[in-house]
């Protein structure tokens, strides 16, 4: 899982390449996304976030924005920032997942 993290960290800051106004953009478009991670609930709508994350990164990519350094190092941030949301969120799913499967094993066994 921190490989993904790290490749989207990485894609996000690569994805750098002056558009002021593709820049501020992008730029605002991911200060919004941990408040947006914190919105995902299950398995399913966690990969489509990733895959929405990808083409939000691809559509900046493909802009052929310059970026000077202090650009990349607030798009860094953020993919950290990011990165750490995603991380808590996966832990959030995954231990509601398993909370969910004890539950029903214990109301299973109560069953029997």
């Amino acid at each position: 899982m921190k490989k993904i993290y790290f490749s989207l960290i990485a894609a996000l800051t690569l994805s750098a390449c002056g558009g002021t106004k593709e820049y501020d953009a992008y730029v605002a478009t991911l200060a919004a996304q941990p408040e947006i991670i914190d919105t995902i609930s299950t398995p399913e709508s966690y990969g489509a976030y990733i895959d929405s994350l990808q083409a939000i990164t691809t559509a900046f990519e493909s802009a052929g924005v310059k970026l000077n350094d202090d650009q990349r190092e607030e798009i860094n941030a953020l993919g950290i920032k990011i990165a750490d949301a995603m991380e808590a969120r996966y832990s959030a799913i995954t231990a509601a997942a398993t909370e969910s499967a004890d539950t029903t094993a214990v109301k299973s066994q109560a069953n029997d």
